[in-house]
Parts: structure tokens; C-alpha cells; sequence
């Protein structure tokens, strides 16, 4: 995961535009819990997640196009 420095105090994680993006780097850009992100991908709200074998990871193209929606209010 890569920081953005936004001032001297503090760092803003940032995604990557592409690749792939795990539920923990998800959570420190969208501040909710994780059992309220899996309820959001049940009901279609979130994007599903791909599997690689046993690691479950996101798109980061899908993420940001749900944190412009989010941004939004749709």
C-alpha cells in the first residue's frame, strides 16, 4: 500500500488504479466494518471479489469506481 502525504501530520492511503486490492486496504479508504462490507457485496451494492486460491482480493478499477459512487451519494 502506497501513502499520500497530505500534510507533515498525517498520511492518506491511496489504491493502486490497477491490479488487485485486499478487504484490509480496502478498509482504511472506505471507514466501515467488515462485516457491513460483506452485507454490501450480498446485496450487489459493492463489487464481488475475485479469488486467487485462498487469498480474496478486489479490482482496483472496481473500488474506485465504487468510491466515485459513494463520493456521489448513488
Amino acid at each position: 500500500m502506497r501513502f499520500h502525504e497530505e500534510s507533515t501530520l498525517s498520511l492518506v492511503p491511496t489504491l493502486p488504479d490497477t491490479g488487485f486490492v485486499r478487504l484490509k486496504t480496502i478498509l482504511t479508504v472506505i471507514p466501515i466494518s467488515k462485516s457491513l462490507l460483506w452485507e454490501k457485496v450480498r446485496s450487489g451494492e459493492f463489487p464481488r471479489p475475485v479469488r486467487f486460491g485462498r487469498v480474496t482480493m478486489w479490482r482496483a478499477q472496481d473500488v474506485h469506481l465504487l468510491m466515485q459512487r459513494i463520493e456521489k451519494g448513488t
